[in-house]
């Protein structure tokens, strides 16, 4: 189709489901004065859109955002220009955009590259960073009414550089944004740690900081499964790239061995996957000079290239790189983004492995999830294995990865522990989650899992027992629905009086998840003691018991 034969000038690549109908459809930004393009998926087929100012308005466009700023529940999109304002579309729903064209966000008018959406402060909406060319760089404050309040102070706004991409990433685990800025032209990288309160500390000491490098994107992911995100840095005109491990207290060690740094190339993308379901991330690094690489993690801290593949010999000028999911099958696919070539769409067909899909709905927290960390912890390789991801706006050049959270399980039949930490600071844990499916949770606790293997249908009705049980203050309770029904959750003391009704509303088929805090109606804590929760369908009743502790 016109995803991978039309020719282009284009720069990053970014997926997202715009349109709500549950799968992933792609944007990739155009310079060179062209149109920006929106291909829509419909059920693995793409379709170009046409028409809307997403779609028509030209410029030198060089990376792109999607995020819901304004918590409708729809994400909307950022658009970075060379030497031009930028663009922001407000998403309407119904695959139609607005464009905003008030406030210094849509006004200034900067040599704009990379930009990416965050929360910088917590407080529930996303915030906008943009890296600009020679100029200082920018930050947009979201004032949580769909507007924008530009920040003038302080050294992540006042240092000049030749800022060509960003990435927000915590590096240092206390539940804030922190952000890497990649500089050109040999300048030092910046890394400003957030302060929690809005405010950010220049970091000065270390190699991720006093490299130098003409880098040109960058990429945050937890190659080593040691439970912090480590720094892949690309470099253009013939230098290596850097990567640089995350020690856990906030330092960084400098990788010095192996293909991944040792390369010579101009590179530009990067993005972090699993591609191979084994349950640690690879990654692929595109490069303008020479065919891409993809890096296969052995899970010992080391990569190898893999070479019996497409992707080495596709010697395109290459820029952006993003992986999604796009067919649904479990495996990651991935897209690269070619300069006045064609781009190159690389579909996965390695299958005999598990995996997980997490898909994140914030409620305190933006709705996007962007800043959110999900852990996922299995038995692979007989060790017990956890890994992360974190929800994020930009990854490489100009790209983002999909805001679903990928998990490969290589023969592990199930998560055993999966844990969502949210900006917020809500913490979540679920426990025993099967593989091969999609699992979508809300900051409210509700979870919703959809088996892609079996059509999505559980073949029967089911109440799980609770979890933790016995249990103080909270506790989790799962149900299974064969298909949509009228569901009643109730709670009732030993007496047979009912104390509680936990859900009382229609429930889409699938595998459900509530929280109850052990309080009755009237939001009294309740005396310890055995309980029976009943779980009641149109078709179905099941009790449980649990046990309430103080």
């Amino acid at each position: 189709g016109e995803l991978a034969t039309e020719v282009s000038a284009a720069q990053g690549a970014s997926w997202v489901d715009y349109d709500g109908d549950n799968d992933l459809d792609l944007f990739i930004t155009n310079a060179q004065n062209q149109n920006n393009a929106l291909y829509a998926n419909n059920g693995g087929a793409f379709t170009k859109i046409l028409e809307g100012p997403l779609v028509t308005d030209s410029g030198a466009s060089q990376s792109a955002s999607w995020g819901d700023y304004d918590g409708d529940g729809r994400v909307d999109l950022f658009v970075a220009n060379f030497n031009q304002v930028n663009f922001l579309y407000h998403n309407q729903g119904n695959g139609v955009f607005e464009k905003i064209t008030e406030g210094a966000l849509v006004t200034d008018r900067e040599l704009s590259y990379g930009s990416s959406w965050g929360d910088i402060d917590n407080d529930g909406d996303l915030d906008m960073f943009v890296a600009n060319v020679g100029a200082n760089n920018s930050l947009y404050v979201n004032a949580g009414n769909g507007s924008f309040a530009k920040i003038t102070e302080g050294e992540i706004v006042t240092d000049r550089g030749f800022s060509q991409a960003c990435a927000w990433g915590d590096y240092d685990g206390d539940g804030d944004a922190d952000l890497f800025v990649a500089n050109g032209r040999n300048e030092n990288n910046f890394l400003y740690a957030n302060n929690g309160d809005g405010a950010f500390a220049k970091i000065t000491a270390g190699d991720l900081v006093n490299d130098g490098g003409n880098s040109r994107g960058a990429s945050w992911g937890d190659y080593d499964n040691d439970g912090d995100l480590d720094l892949f840095v690309a470099n253009e005109q013939g230098q290596t790239n850097f990567l640089y491990n995350n020690l856990g207290d906030g330092t960084f060690t400098k990788i010095l061995d192996g293909p991944l740094v040792t390369d010579i190339a101009s590179s530009f993308g990067s993005s972090w996957g699993d591609f191979d379901n084994d349950g640690d991330l690879d990654l692929f690094v595109a490069n303008a000079d020479r065919p891409g690489v993809l890096y296969v993690n052995h899970g010992d801290g080391t990569f190898a290239t893999y070479a019996d593949n497409p992707l080495a010999t596709d010697n395109k000028t290459a820029t952006g790189a993003t992986w999604a999911d796009y067919d649904d099958d479990g495996d990651l696919d991935l897209l690269v983004t070619a300069n006045n070539q064609t781009n190159a769409f690389y579909v996965n067909h390695i299958s005999g492995k598990h995996w997980l899909k997490i898909k994140l709905i914030g409620k305190l927290s933006n709705t996007s999830a962007i800043g959110a960390k999900v852990r996922v912890k299995a038995m692979i390789n007989n060790k017990a294995v956890w890994q992360l991801r974190e929800i994020s706006g930009q990854t490489g050049f100009g790209s983002q990865n999909s805001l679903i959270a990928h998990f490969g399980l290589g023969e592990a039949s199930q998560a055993d522990s999966l844990q969502v930490i949210w900006p917020s600071g809500r913490v979540q844990t679920f426990e025993n989650v099967a593989a091969d499916r999609l699992v979508t949770i809300d900051e409210d606790g509700n979870i919703t899992s959809v088996n892609q293997q079996d059509s999505g249908l559980p073949l029967q009705f089911t109440l799980h027992q609770n979890y933790p049980n016995p249990f103080n203050p909270a506790t989790t309770i799962s149900f299974m629905l064969a298909h949509q029904t009228k569901v009643t959750l109730s709670i009732y003391n030993v007496l047979g009086e009912k104390v509680a009704t936990i859900v009382d509303e229609i429930k889409e088929a699938g595998s459900h998840a509530v929280s109850w805090n052990g309080r009755n109606e009237k939001g009294r804590l309740l005396s310890s003691g055995i309980y029976i929760y009943t779980l009641a369908t149109d078709s179905f009743v099941q009790s449980r018991r649990l046990l309430l502790l103080k």
